[in-house]
């Protein structure tokens, strides 16, 4: 509905021509500031009271709504926040690629934005962002792929719709072995981390003890060190 509406808004979207002659003034610096303010802004929303009763809602909206949560109210200020978002994404969008109509927001980047929840975990935001970062470098790769590639004596030709394959049995693969996502729906924080060295330490601290040579016991011994002799001398 959202896309033939789109589509029929001449006035506005330009219709299926769409726009053209939008500055291109989008840099990488830029869309990667931006990228990281969107990430902080969903970080301080997971810290809010509201987001806590959202995901209450979410779990058991009945329920909710029966120890008074307004769910509606609740899910209007995601919505907003959510299209704050949305909406600087799409102006770095076409700021980047100068032109652009309905169709460049319809099935395929809808099912690119699925696929990243599903493979990354939907239920996280550490989950999100990995998600779409390994999604976008595999496509970046099929990309290229698809143009064709010569290796050696192997040669591969052009293979249109290898992007969309790929993505495609990478979530299912997902979807089948870790039904939560990568990330299984946690989050990666300070204290993920911390517990993470914690025992990356504690793993390096027993392979070097394992690893220690004969000589090192010995060494850390006195000289003229005798384990018999100093028994019999306890027993005399």
């Amino acid at each position: 509905i959202t896309f033939n509406v789109a589509s029929s808004l001449e006035s506005v979207t330009g219709g299926s021509t769409g726009l053209a002659g939008v500055p291109r003034t989008a840099r990488n610096g830029s869309t990667l500031v931006w990228a990281i303010i969107a990430i902080g802004i969903a970080w301080l929303f997971q810290q809010t009271r509201v987001c806590l009763r959202l995901r209450g809602a979410r779990d058991d909206e009945d329920a909710a709504r029966a120890v008074g949560i307004g769910v509606t109210l609740e899910r209007t200020v995601a919505f907003v926040v959510s299209a704050f978002v949305t909406g600087v994404g799409g102006a770095l969008f076409a700021q980047a690629f100068g032109t652009f109509n309905p169709s460049a927001f319809f099935v395929n980047t809808t099912f690119v934005t699925v696929a990243m929840l599903v493979v990354g975990g939907r239920l996280s935001l550490t989950g999100a962002v990995s998600g779409t970062v390994l999604l976008s470098l595999l496509g970046l790769g099929l990309r290229s792929v698809e143009k064709g590639i010569s290796l050696g004596p192997v040669s591969l030709p052009e293979s249109h719709g290898l992007q969309q394959v790929g993505i495609a049995l990478t979530m299912l693969l997902v979807l089948l072995l870790r039904p939560q996502g990568l990330t299984g729906g946690r989050e990666v924080g300070a204290e993920s981390l911390k517990r993470a060295a914690k025992k990356t330490g504690a793993v390096l601290t027993l392979g070097r003890r394992r690893e220690d040579p004969p000589e090192f016991e010995s060494a850390s011994k006195p000289n003229g060190y005798d384990r018999r002799r100093v028994s019999g001398e306890a027993k005399v």
